[in-house]
């Protein structure tokens, strides 16, 4: 469906080559290779819960300079009682690099847990740029059918301008999703030296920065020849079988993690 929106001549960011706009809810745009998810709570999120479509309306500018969080991207459509679900960047150094938000609520563009802060500058599409204005865009009004005589039809081997670079599956598995599980890992002593009959403590961090719950979240760890694993403190359920720690989470909810001291 995204290669077929080219020949209707649409772009990735509808009328534009932006890339991963949050008021853009269309299967052009690659803030949602998956689809569009949708939800009725945060707690809602099923397989099921995605729409592939192209854009219905053509949402408000959002001014990366000057950002007011109670305005969201003013959603408010729903779809058999399912609300449609944004995905932005955060800024750096935060604890995670990405958020999921209903379209229809106001947004924590700068990722600091309130949704009342105005005249904010945050690059929230991800472009290295934190000062673009994007645009919405309603595809399905501006589809042009009658392709064959669009400036960009023609014979042959030929390149359309502004370029549009495809996603690959390398950067598609990259692609943060709704139940986003990171690991992050702190060892002691920290210069990663030991000498023989030391102990040392490995503290692992297994967050969930998605927007919905994470099922079945599991820590592989191989232990190093030589080491012996004296004792194990978590959150979770551990076992070592065959020098291989595994500590598994049936559930981690959004925006929470699980700790492991080995």
């Amino acid at each position: 469906m995204h290669e077929l929106g080219h020949n209707f001549k649409l772009e990735h960011g509808g009328g534009d080559a932006t890339e991963k706009k949050p008021n853009y809810l269309s299967a052009m745009n690659y803030a949602f290779p998956d689809g569009i998810p949708q939800v009725i709570s945060v707690n809602s999120m099923k397989e099921d819960n995605w729409r592939i479509d192209y854009s219905l309306e053509e949402l408000k500018p959002l001014n990366e300079s000057s950002l007011n969080e109670n305005d969201g991207i003013g959603s408010k459509r729903t779809f058999n009682g399912y609300y449609d679900v944004t995905r932005f960047k955060c800024p750096p150094g935060g604890v995670t690099t990405h958020k999921f938000w209903l379209a229809k609520d106001p947004i924590d563009w700068n990722c600091n847990s309130v949704t009342t802060n105005t005249g904010i500058t945050v690059d929230i599409n991800g472009s290295g740029f934190p000062t673009d204005t994007l645009i919405g865009y309603n595809d399905w009004e501006k589809l042009e059918f009658d392709f064959q005589k669009t400036e960009n039809f023609k014979d042959g081997v030929h390149f359309i301008s502004p370029t549009q670079v495809e996603l690959t599956y390398p950067d598609y598995a990259e692609t943060p999703g709704v139940a986003d599980v990171s690991t992050q890992y702190v060892l002691t002593p920290t210069d990663n030296i030991l000498v023989a009959g030391q102990t040392s403590q490995v503290v692992f961090d297994v967050a969930n920065s998605g927007f919905v719950p994470a099922s079945d979240v599991a820590l592989v760890s191989d232990m190093p020849a030589g080491l012996t694993l004296a004792a194990v403190t978590s959150d979770a359920t551990c076992a070592q079988p065959n020098r291989t720690l595994t500590c598994t989470v049936p559930t981690l909810l959004t925006n929470n993690a699980c700790v492991h001291h080995a």
